[in-house]
């Protein structure tokens, strides 16, 4: 990329800039790419991750979307029969509602993973943030359960996987960025 296509896509400011501006504009275009190319690939091993954990997304959609509790007493052992037939109708409801959401995420993660690979740091900044925010409002507002829920070990397991998967991403694609 010559020097002036650099200065045009945001990579290159022509004034005098402090080394933390350059790294902060570098690690916002490895989050938000300032040209989304499709020719843009990433690491073979970011790819497999990313994309097992985009598999993860889809199934606990689905699973919360087509079981006939959500998954709410199958799988997070919400204890729907201590509720009255209107309150554990909706709880199954709020979690089809969240199956609904997670498929909509999985579904941009399967477009990154598939199209538009400069977008995966950006996807794995949104799962760190969607499994911090699980453990923060689990804390906030705890629920009786049978037994603990696999979501919520799980959780613990995913935020700093998907926060080693993001520093890597970023690594690369600053590096990359530097390349330029």
């Amino acid at each position: 990329m010559n020097a002036a296509a650099r200065h045009l896509h945001g990579f290159e400011d022509p004034g005098p800039r402090c080394e933390a501006q350059r790294d902060t504009v570098l690690t916002v275009h490895a989050l938000l790419p300032p040209i989304l190319d499709a020719s843009e690939r990433a690491h073979p091993g970011l790819v497999a991750a990313f994309g097992l954990l985009t598999l993860v997304t889809l199934s606990r959609s689905f699973a919360h979307l087509l079981l006939p509790d959500g998954g709410a007493q199958s799988i997070a052992t919400i204890p729907l029969e201590a509720f009255g037939p209107a309150a554990a109708d909706a709880v199954v409801f709020v979690f089809a509602l969240w199956g609904l959401a997670q498929a909509l995420m999985g579904a941009f993660y399967v477009v990154a993973l598939v199209r538009y690979q400069a977008l995966i740091p950006f996807c794995l900044l949104l799962m760190v943030l969607e499994y911090g925010a699980r453990v923060a409002i689990g804390q906030a507002r705890p629920i009786e359960t049978a037994s603990t829920a696999p979501g919520a070990i799980g959780n613990y397991v995913m935020i700093p996987l998907t926060l080693g998967l993001l520093v890597w991403s970023l690594t690369r694609r600053t590096a990359q960025t530097d390349r330029m």
